[in-house]
């Protein structure tokens, strides 16, 4: 029958009851029943550069059209999807798929990029690594005193310093996990 697939035999004497074809033992009368489901075809998600959460995978209905979702984890952005027969790839993180077998679709997510700036008041410079600065990732903050200044610390206007590994060392490890702005003192 047109999207329809076997699941199985119901009766005595069969030898492989998931089998369409098998043999049937035949040492008395036998009644045996074919039976079969609405053709079904399965959705995969994946990820890819970064996490996330996925809703939709699963064993769809033939001629359905299954609504896939992706939520970016925290410090990422959902970047678009990957596979045939996808609605609307790049545009949301919402999106539907049409089936003609089954299919595997991937989310794309990529780390959130942050705005830092570092500044020094009077009495020394600062250099920081140049940007673009992506969540979680790590890029050195340098304080450097003149001649006749001592580093006090860093303070931050936008945020808590916790992004920085320290605020007494004049050199530092900075993580992005948000926009922000420090000063060398």
């Amino acid at each position: 029958a047109p999207n329809k697939e076997f699941v199985g035999w119901v009766g005595a004497g069969v030898a492989e009851p998931t089998f369409s074809s098998t043999t049937v033992s035949m040492t008395n009368p036998r009644v045996l029943q074919a039976t079969f489901r609405d053709a079904h075809y399965d959705v995969t998600l994946t990820t890819s550069g970064g996490n996330g959460t996925l809703n939709g995978a699963g064993s769809y209905p033939i001629g359905s059209t299954p609504t896939v979702t992706a939520t970016p984890g925290t410090g990422f952005e959902f970047a678009g999807w990957q596979g045939v027969g996808l609605a609307d790839a790049n545009a949301t993180s919402t999106t539907t798929g049409a089936l003609s077998g089954d299919v595997a679709y991937v989310a794309v997510f990529r780390p959130k990029s942050y705005s830092i700036e570092a500044n020094a008041t009077t009495g020394g410079n600062v250099s920081l690594q140049p940007g673009p600065y992506l969540y979680a990732s790590q890029y050195d903050l340098n304080a450097s005193p003149w001649r006749g200044h001592n580093f006090a610390g860093w303070t931050s206007e936008t945020n808590s310093t916790a992004p920085l590994s320290s605020t007494s060392d004049a050199n530092v490890t900075l993580t992005p996990v948000d926009d922000a702005k420090f000063t060398a003192t």
